[in-house]
């Protein structure tokens, strides 16, 4: 009698159904694989175009950035006490002239950009002082990468914000980059500064001078030479040759010291005078109602010939560096005026300065 015995035992049966079901779970990982990777590959057709050059295109930074980060990183060092000195000496005058390029560069910082680089001047003059040293001594064109000629151009490295300099450059105001209301405006606050300085000067006033009356008075006469340069009609000269400065003077206590209108805060009849010219002459800027002789909207049309589009993107640069240099000479201007403000003790924190 023969025994049937079991083609495969127990053991060897489960073995083998786990081998199978391994096998089938790797043949369908390697399916799944395959079909994704041709899934992939169909896709990838569908994908936007890619540009030459749009990429790195926005990975540069444009001028306005340039300065703005660089006068924010070297303003941080300088007002940092636990920096070492001359480290916080050159990194104040770095972005006094940085801030300025702010101001010149970016459409919408041309404010914040002049008053920093007056508070960078101030913390310069501090630094420097105990040492007998002047921001003269320094060169911030090394710094910025400009050579001398670029320095001179553009307003670096050329000294403290209260020299000569920004009296000077206001010939570098191109005709009909302002509107003449904004021109008149601004000769209106100076002339006012003059008459008030002149008075103060004769009072005794600390820091007021008869130089710095002229100063202004000289600054407002050209202001107004520009405003009518730029326009066709007549124009009224809104200068008077007496002002009333008789709140300046009677709120002035024993020690020359007034409260500011404007803030509240106490400092010198000279520095209120001197920082209320620098807020008028803001406010006559941003009051423009429109972008006048900025070279936005200038660029060339690519739809005629090479020659013409090559001539109006050579136009468009013209105009923009016209514009920049204008604005830069304007800012240095009304940043001269607020450093003055902030060397004769006005206070000096963003509250008292910033709206």
């Amino acid at each position: 009698m023969q025994t049937r015995r079991q083609l495969f035992p127990p053991r060897e049966t489960a073995t083998r159904g786990r081998t199978v079901t391994v096998r089938k779970r790797r043949l369908t990982a390697c399916l799944a694989g395959i079909c994704t990777a041709a899934l992939l590959a169909s896709l990838s057709g569908c994908t936007t175009p890619r540009f030459a050059g749009r990429a790195e295109s926005e990975q540069t930074l444009s001028d306005c950035e340039q300065a703005y980060y660089q006068a924010s990183e070297q303003y941080d060092i300088a007002s940092d006490a636990a920096q070492p000195t001359p480290l916080r000496y050159h990194a104040a005058d770095v972005a006094r002239s940085q801030w300025i390029e702010v101001a010149a560069t970016c459409t919408d910082r041309f404010d914040e950009g002049t008053i920093r680089a007056a508070q960078a001047d101030l913390i310069a003059t501090v630094i420097a002082g105990p040492f007998g040293t002047t921001s003269d001594d320094s060169n911030a064109s090394e710094t910025t990468g400009t050579g001398d000629a670029d320095a001179e151009n553009n307003g670096t490295g050329d000294g403290t914000l209260t020299d000569d300099s920004p009296w000077d450059e206001l010939d570098r105001i191109a005709t009909g980059m302002l509107e003449p209301n904004a021109l008149t405006g601004m000769a209106l606050a100076e002339d006012r500064a003059g008459f008030a300085v002149e008075v103060l000067t004769a009072r005794g006033a600390e820091d007021a001078t008869l130089s710095m009356a002229d100063t202004h008075k000289a600054i407002g006469e050209r202001l107004m030479s520009l405003a009518e340069s730029g326009t066709s009609g007549s124009l009224d000269d809104p200068r008077r040759k007496v002002y009333d400065v008789s709140k300046l003077i009677d709120a002035a206590d024993a020690t020359g010291t007034i409260t500011d209108p404007a803030t509240g805060l106490a400092a010198t009849a000279y520095a209120v005078t001197e920082i209320n010219c620098a807020r008028e002459e803001l406010t006559a800027i941003a009051g423009q109602s429109g972008d006048t002789g900025n070279a936005a909207g200038t660029t060339a049309d690519n739809t005629g010939n090479d020659t013409a589009a090559t001539t109006k993107s050579a136009s468009a640069t013209t105009a923009a560096e016209t514009h920049t240099q204008s604005m830069r000479a304007l800012a240095r201007l009304i940043a001269a005026h607020a450093a003055a403000a902030l060397s004769a003790g006005y206070p000096s924190f963003d509250q008292a300065l910033f709206d």
